[in-house]
């Protein structure tokens, strides 16, 4: 490699809940902290609108309001939104954005497996159904 050529580039950490891997090349010179910076910036951007580990977070906000009140979730959500329901269509009806009571009674969040009884079940599945998001 000759002393002008630029070496690639290795980014690495964690971001919502799992790791990642960036490779980079630049024929010009860049400054690596100002990348690392950037894309720090954007996994706590995501992070802030999306997680659902985050009680703070716009989504679980979204989520912890049991009332049909209009709220405002931001574009990305928005959008987001409308492609679950383009699949949920085109699933017929096999995916489900509104799937989180059922994944909480069963237990999925945390360490142990709850199996719930049979009225516990349909009592939750009133709570959910893609027609219920306007």
């Amino acid at each position: 490699m000759g002393c002008s050529e630029q070496a690639i580039q290795k980014l690495e950490g964690s971001a919502q809940g799992t790791t990642y891997h960036i490779s980079y090349w630049s024929e010009l010179p860049v400054d690596g902290k100002d990348i690392e910076a950037s894309i720090t910036n954007e996994f706590d951007a995501i992070d802030k609108t999306l997680s659902n580990y985050r009680p703070d977070s716009i989504i679980e906000r979204f989520n912890s309001t049991e009332n049909t009140v209009s709220q405002e979730v931001g574009n990305e959500i928005v959008s987001l939104v409308r492609i679950a329901q383009t699949v949920h269509r085109a699933s017929q009806g096999c995916y489900d954005l509104t799937i989180k009571p059922l994944f909480e009674l069963w237990g999925f969040r945390g360490d142990e497996l709850t199996i719930p009884n049979e009225s516990a079940i349909l009592k939750t599945l009133t709570q959910i159904g893609m027609e219920k998001l306007k």
